[in-house]
């Protein structure tokens, strides 16, 4: 009986380990998708203003 509480102590252990770090990750990520997601948009807009910039120093044929 003692060997059966013994593995059990030893996957409530496991199992608490376990979702401390799934909480930990999950932290994280949001964390990262909270400074990832104005850097996404502000790199977008970066690349628009440089597409029109690009566009704006074509010549414009003349009729």
């Amino acid at each position: 009986m003692s060997d059966i509480s013994t593995l059990q102590a030893i996957i409530d252990d496991a199992e608490r380990t376990v979702a401390a770090a799934q909480e930990e990750l999950a932290s994280a990520a949001a964390i990262l998708a909270h400074r990832v997601g104005p850097l996404a948009a502000a790199h977008r807009l970066a690349e628009l203003a440089l597409e029109f910039h690009e566009l704006a120093a074509q010549e414009v044929p003349t009729p």
